[in-house]
C-alpha cells in the first residue's frame, strides 16, 4: 500500500503545567478510491468503515478538498487510528466546504465514548469543533439523508500532555535553486544540522517520505529537476520539507503552446481521433477502447482512460513538455501513465517531462486513468546547440611521457587546443586524436560549432622522475637501523635526515644508511633531464632508554598563581592512565609524547621529556612556552596542530587556568586558531596537539631543580667542547664558556660568559683535558647566543657548523667536512647555517672584550693584534691605538 506523509504543524502550549500538541493534515490531492479504504497519513491511519449498497466514488477538488461518497452513497463512518500518539484528545477541528443539505450531521466518539454533541451540517458551515478530554481512536459518523457527498479540507487534533519532541533540522540542499546550461551538470549535496538524522529525498518533485531514497553522497543533476528532502530521526518530529529546483537552459530553445479551449487550434475530430496543432506543435489524442467518444471540446479537455497520446514538433527535437492539468489529482494520474519512460516531475497541477532532445516525437502509450488538460507547452531545440566544455585526460604527474585525449559531449563540433598555456582559438591546433607529451605541459581546449564556442578546458600535466623507494626492518629501533634506498634506473637520489626538504645538492643517497638517532628521512630523485620525483618520507624513532628519574622530578601545579616567568615546567596527561609527557620530539604537525612515571603529585622525568621555560606572552599577555629552540604555538585554525616557532606570536601566547585537581586549561590567546592544548592517545600513537574542544586533559608540573643531577662534562686533549643544557648551572673554575656574538667572513667572535650559564644556552667550552662538574642552580642570567643545541642525539644539516679539529686548528667546520649529515649528540651545540652569511667552510675563533683591558692573549710567540673595539685585525696599517699581545701600541 502506497504511503503518504502527513504534513504537521506542531506547536506547544502550556496548559496547567502540561503541554498540548496539535497535529493537522490538509488534503492537497486525492487519497482514497474504491479500492483504497485505509491510508496512513503521517502518524494517523484513516480507515473507512463501510458504505451503503452500490459503488462508491472518491474525488478531489482543490477548492473543496477530499470527496467522500457520491449521490445517495456516502461513506457514513470513518476511524482515525491514533495509537502512535500518546495523550488525551482535547479538541478536534474539522474544516469542510459545507454540505449541500441541512439534513446531515456529525457524531464524534473517542475510545468508544461519544465526544461532544451531534452537530448539524449546513450548506455554508466550514468548521466544526468538538471539545472534551478522552483517549483512544477517533470515530466520526456522518449521517446524510440527501444526495450530496461530503468534502473535507483538513482536520486538526490537539493532545494534552502529549510527547514533546524536538524537530529535526530542515535539510539544506546545496547549491540553492539555479539555472545551468544544457550539457552541463550541477553537483548536489544535502545536509542537516541534526546529528544522526537520515535524509530522504526525491528528484521528481514528489514530497519525500520515509520510503523515499536515502541520501548518502552528492550526485549530479543534468536536466531540469526539482529535489525535495526531509530529515528523520527516532523520537524526533520529521523536519520540514526542503526544496530546490535546477533549471536547464538551452540558449537555442524555442517553445510552442496549445490551448485546448481554442477551436482555432483544433485541426480535426472523429470518433477515433482528435488533433490540435499550433506553434509547430501537434497534439494527437487516439481513442481508448473503453470510451465511446474521443473527448469533449471544452476547457479542460477530457482525455479518457485507455487513450494514447502523441506529441510532435516540426520545429526541432523536443527537450521538455509542460502539461497544465486541471488539478493535482489529474497531474498525478498523468505522471503514473507516463511512468518511467521519461524524467517526470509534478508540482501541484503541472507535470514536467524532461527529454534528451534526440527526437521530435513523444508518446504516452496508454492513459491509466482519466486526465484533463488546460494547456500544453513544448520546448524544442531550434538548430545546433552551443558546445559544452571539452573533457581532457585528467591532469597530474607522469613519468617519461603520457598520452592526452580530448572529447566533447556535443556531437559534430570542432576541437582546438594549445600546449603553451594560452587560450585556444580556431587558429590553434585542431584535435584529431590522442597526442603525446614529454615535458611539463598545460593543455587547454575549446569546442566550436555554428551555435558558438564552449568554455575553455584546462589540465596541467607535470613530468616527474620515478620516485625512489625506502626499505627497512623497523621504524622504531633499539640502537640502530639499516635503511636501504633504491633509486629508479636513470635517476639519482638525495636525502636529508633533519626535516629539511631534500633537493639536488643534498647528500647523495648511499645504497644503505645506518641511523642511530631519531630521524625524518626524506628522499628525492632527479632524472637525467633534471626532473624531480615526489618526496618519499619515513620517520624513524629510537626507543628511549630507561632513564626514569635521571633528569629529576617535577611537582603538580594546582594553582596558576604559583607560576611565574622563568619557571621550568613540563606538560603531562592529567588522567590517571595517561602517563605521558610532552616530548622533545616534534612530529610533522604535532608534539610527540613520552612515557613517564607518576608518583602521587610528582612525576619522574627523563631526558626525552621537554622541559619548557615560561616566558611572557606576546605584549605581556599570558605565557609563552620556550623549548630552548623556539616557542610552542597553535599552528592552525582548521587543523589540530602544535608546532614550534622561532618567534613569539599570539598563536604562541597562552592563558593558563588550573583547577584544584591540577587540570590545566592552556589556551592560545589567538581565538581564531584551534588553540586548546590537549593530549590525544590516538589509538596507540600518543601526541600533544591543539583542539577547539575534546580529547584528554593535561596538567602542568613544575620542575624541582634540586632533583636535577649536576652535569659532568668531559673535555678531551684538544681543550675544547660544546655544551647545551635545559637547566641553569654554575660554570666551574678553570673553565671558560663562550657564546658567539658575531660571525665574520672566516671567523666567529667569542664572548665569554661568567658565573651562571642559563638554561637552553648553547656555548663553546675551553678547558684543559679532564672532567668538569656543572652544578645545578636556581640562579639565572640573561645571555644571548646565536648557536643552537639539542638535549638528545639529533641530526643537523650538513651545512651547519660543528666543533672540530683539522690539523692543529680547532674551529667550527661545516658538518659535510666531518662526514656529511651530522649527528649532534645530546647536550652538545652547533652553529646553524642560517646564522652565517658567507659560504666559508671553516670559522676560526676570535675573542671579544668590553674594552682594552683584559684582552685574551692567544698562543705565545704569535703576534695577536686587536683594535680599540676589541676586534682582532691582521695588521696595523691605519693610524691609531692597538693591543698587541696584551700591550698597547700606538701607530702614527
Amino acid at each position: 500500500m502506497k504511503k503518504f506523509l502527513l504534513s504537521f504543524l506542531c506547536f506547544l502550549l502550556v496548559i496547567g503545567g502540561g503541554y498540548a500538541q496539535t497535529y493537522s493534515y490538509t488534503f492537497t490531492s486525492k487519497q482514497f478510491d474504491t479500492d483504497k479504504k485505509e491510508v496512513k497519513l503521517g502518524d494517523i491511519y484513516w480507515k473507512l468503515e463501510g458504505t451503503t449498497s452500490g459503488s462508491s466514488y472518491f474525488g478531489y477538488d482543490k477548492t473543496k478538498g477530499q470527496q467522500f461518497g457520491s449521490g445517495n452513497i456516502p461513506y457514513k463512518s470513518m476511524t482515525l487510528s491514533t495509537s502512535e500518539i500518546a495523550g488525551k484528545i482535547t479538541e478536534i477541528v474539522i474544516n469542510t466546504s459545507g454540505a449541500s443539505s441541512v439534513n446531515a450531521s456529525f457524531t464524534v466518539s473517542v475510545g468508544g465514548t461519544q465526544y461532544g454533541n451531534s452537530t448539524k451540517l449546513t450548506a455554508t458551515a466550514t468548521s466544526y469543533t468538538f471539545t472534551g478530554s478522552a483517549s483512544g481512536e477517533v470515530e466520526f459518523k456522518y449521517t446524510q439523508t440527501s444526495s450530496k457527498a461530503l468534502y473535507i479540507k483538513s482536520i486538526a487534533i490537539t493532545y494534552e500532555n502529549g510527547p514533546v519532541k524536538e524537530t529535526v533540522a530542515t535539510p539544506v540542499i546545496s547549491p540553492a535553486s539555479k539555472e545551468f546550461n544544457k550539457g552541463e551538470t550541477v553537483n548536489v549535496s544535502i545536509t542537516t544540522k541534526t546529528e544522526g538524522a537520515t535524509i530522504h529525498y526525491t528528484t521528481n518533485g514528489d514530497t519525500p517520505t520515509v520510503e523515499s531514497a536515502v541520501y548518502s553522497a552528492p550526485f549530479d543533476v543534468d536536466c531540469t529537476t526539482t529535489i525535495k528532502a526531509i530529515a528523520v530521526k527516532d523520537d524526533y518530529n520529521n523536519s520540514e520539507v526542503a526544496s530546490a529546483t535546477y533549471t536547464m537552459i538551452d540558449p537555442n530553445a524555442k517553445t510552442g503552446t496549445i490551448s485546448f479551449a481554442s477551436t482555432a487550434q483544433r485541426v480535426s475530430q472523429s470518433t477515433s481521433q482528435q488533433v490540435w496543432s499550433y506553434d509547430k506543435i501537434t497534439f494527437t489524442n487516439n481513442k481508448g477502447s473503453s470510451q465511446t467518444n474521443v473527448a469533449d471540446y471544452s476547457k479542460p479537455v477530457r482525455l479518457y482512460e485507455g487513450s494514447s497520446i502523441v506529441i510532435e514538433s516540426s520545429g526541432g527535437n523536443i527537450t521538455q513538455i509542460l502539461f497544465d492539468c486541471n488539478s493535482a489529482e489529474y497531474a498525478t494520474e498523468l505522471k503514473n501513465s507516463i511512468g518511467d519512460a521519461a524524467t517526470v516531475t509534478v508540482s501541484d497541477d503541472k507535470v514536467t517531462v524532461i527529454l534528451d532532445g534526440k527526437s521530435n516525437r513523444f508518446e504516452i502509450a496508454k492513459l491509466t486513468k482519466q486526465v484533463r488538460l488546460d494547456e500544453l507547452t513544448v520546448t524544442y531545440t531550434a538548430g545546433a546547440t552551443k558546445p559544452v566544455t571539452p573533457t581532457l585526460t585528467a591532469g597530474g604527474n607522469f613519468v617519461g611521457s603520457m598520452e592526452v585525449e580530448i572529447s566533447c559531449a556535443t556531437d559534430g563540433v570542432g576541437i582546438y587546443y594549445t600546449t603553451d598555456g594560452n587560450d585556444p582559438t580556431k587558429e590553434s591546433k585542431s584535435y584529431n586524436g590522442a597526442f603525446e607529451i614529454t615535458e611539463t605541459t598545460t593543455v587547454k581546449a575549446i569546442a566550436f560549432n555554428e551555435a558558438g564556442e564552449s568554455s575553455v578546458a584546462t589540465a596541467v600535466y607535470t613530468r616527474v622522475a620515478a620516485a625512489p623507494t625506502i626499505s627497512f626492518t623497523e621504524s622504531t629501533f633499539e640502537e640502530s637501523v639499516v635503511v636501504t634506498i633504491t633509486a629508479a634506473e636513470g635517476t639519482s637520489a638525495y636525502y636529508t635526515l633533519n626535516g629539511k626538504t631534500p633537493k639536488e645538492g643534498s647528500d647523495e643517497c648511499p645504497k644503505t644508511l645506518t641511523l642511530r638517532a631519531d630521524a625524518t628521512l626524506q628522499v628525492i630523485a632527479y632524472d637525467e633531464d633534471g626532473y624531480a620525483s615526489s618526496i618519499v618520507k619515513q620517520t624513524f624513532t629510537k626507543k628511549a632508554n630507561d632513564t626514569s628519574g635521571t633528569a629529576g622530578t617535577a611537582t603538580l601545579v594546582t594553582d596558576a598563581a604559583d607560576l611565574a616567568v622563568g619557571d621550568k615546567v613540563v606538560i603531562v596527561g592529567s588522567e590517571e592512565d595517561k602517563n605521558y609527557a610532552l616530548s622533545t620530539n616534534q612530529k610533522t604537525n604535532n608534539r610527540a609524547a613520552v612515557v613517564v612515571e607518576k608518583s602521587g603529585s610528582s612525576v619522574n622525568l627523563n631526558d626525552d621529556v621537554q622541559i619548557l621555560t615560561l616566558k611572557s606572552g606576546l605584549d605581556n599577555v599570558g605565557f609563552s612556552f620556550d623549548t630552548g629552540t623556539g616557542y610552542l604555538y597553535a599552528a592552525s585554525n582548521d587543523a589540530n596542530q602544535l608546532k614550534t616557532s622561532n618567534t613569539q606570536t599570539d598563536q604562541g601566547s597562552f592563558t593558563i587556568e588550573i583547577a584544584n585537581d591540577g587540570v590545566a586549561t592552556i589556551k592560545a590567546v589567538n581565538t581564531g586558531v584551534r588553540g586548546l592544548l590537549r593530549f590525544n592517545y590516538d589509538n596507540g600513537n600518543p601526541l600533544f596537539s591543539c583542539y577547539s574542544s575534546g580529547q584528554s586533559d593535561v596538567s602542568l608540573y613544575k620542575v624541582n631543580l634540586s632533583s636535577v643531577e649536576d652535569y659532568e662534562l668531559e673535555v678531551t686533549a684538544a681543550g675544547w667542547s660544546t655544551l647545551y643544557l635545559g637547566y641553569n648551572v654554575v660554570i666551574p673554575e678553570d673553565v671558560a664558556c663562550y657564546v658567539i656574538s658575531e660571525v665574520g667572513e672566516g671567523s666567529v667572535i667569542l664572548e665569554e660568559v661568567t658565573g651562571v650559564l642559563p638554561a637552553n644556552t648553547a656555548v663553546i667550552v675551553e678547558a684543559g683535558e679532564g672532567e668538569y662538574t656543572f652544578e645545578v642552580t636556581e640562579e639565572s642570567a640573561t645571555v644571548k647566543s646565536i648557536m643552537a643545541g639539542t638535549t638528545k642525539n639529533e641530526y643537523v644539516d650538513k651545512d651547519a657548523y660543528v666543533l672540530g679539529k683539522v690539523g692543529d686548528e680547532v674551529g667550527l667546520y661545516k658538518a659535510q667536512m666531518m662526514g656529511g649529515v651530522f649527528l649532534n649528540n645530546a647536550n652538545k651545540a652547533y652553529l646553524p647555517a642560517t646564522a652565517v652569511q658567507s659560504n666559508a667552510k671553516a670559522l676560526k675563533f676570535n675573542f671579544d672584550t668590553t674594552g682594552v683591558e683584559g684582552v685574551k692573549v692567544e698562543t705565545a710567540g704569535k703576534k695577536v693584534i686587536y683594535d680599540l673595539s676589541g676586534r682582532r685585525v691582521n695588521d696595523m696599517t691605519a693610524p691609531g691605538l692597538y693591543i698587541v699581545n696584551g700591550k698597547k701600541v700606538m701607530v702614527k
